[in-house]
């Protein structure tokens, strides 16, 4: 039992001893100079600048993302109710205009009302739209589309942006129905 607790007593001992020498180590470390400083004391001399140092950390520019459209509105239509297979001339806009018109697409999604109540996609009625920096609203990038929909009923349109930000990752923005009837007469 003896030779147990000398065992242990000398493990105990070895590790007070590593961690003794670690903390007067860490105490005893030669001082970090800084050029044009007086030494520490002890030594003699002012530092020069013949040391390396550690410099801060530089921090990298990242490209801001083209501005977020913050305003996209519904198709705005002349009337509500049409007949059948005819122009529908929709209009629309974007704000803040992005970098360029290239880096977007407007399409003009449409929806049917079925026999259930409920909104089904007409995906054969849905239409690119021609973006213009130049258009009637001031300051934003307009959108227009002309469309046929030769199906009697109730329909609901929706303008979908797709567009890219400074890193070319795509982003979706839709905007609010817009009804439209369509009639025999």
């Amino acid at each position: 039992m003896h030779k147990s607790l000398r065992k242990r007593a000398a493990v105990v001992f070895a590790i007070a001893a590593v961690a003794a020498l670690v903390t007067a180590g860490t105490a005893l470390a030669a001082p970090v100079l800084q050029p044009g400083v007086t030494s520490a004391p002890g030594m003699s001399g002012t530092c020069t600048n013949c040391h390396t140092y550690a410099t801060a950390a530089v921090k990298k520019t990242v490209a801001k993302p083209v501005a977020k459209p913050v305003l996209f509105s519904r198709p705005f239509l002349a009337k509500s109710a049409f007949k059948r297979s005819a122009n529908i001339k929709v209009n629309g806009y974007f704000s803040p205009t992005l970098a360029s018109s290239t880096n977007a697409t407007v399409t003009i999604v449409v929806q049917r009302l079925n026999a259930h109540g409920k909104w089904v996609a007409a995906s054969s009625f849905n239409k690119t739209a021609k973006l213009s920096a130049t258009g009637t609203y001031k300051n934003k990038i307009s959108y227009s589309a002309a469309m046929k929909i030769n199906r009697l009923g109730r329909f609901r349109l929706r303008a979908k942006l797709v567009y890219l930000d400074a890193s070319a990752v795509s982003h979706v923005m839709w905007s609010k129905f817009s009804p439209v009837s369509i009639r025999k007469r």
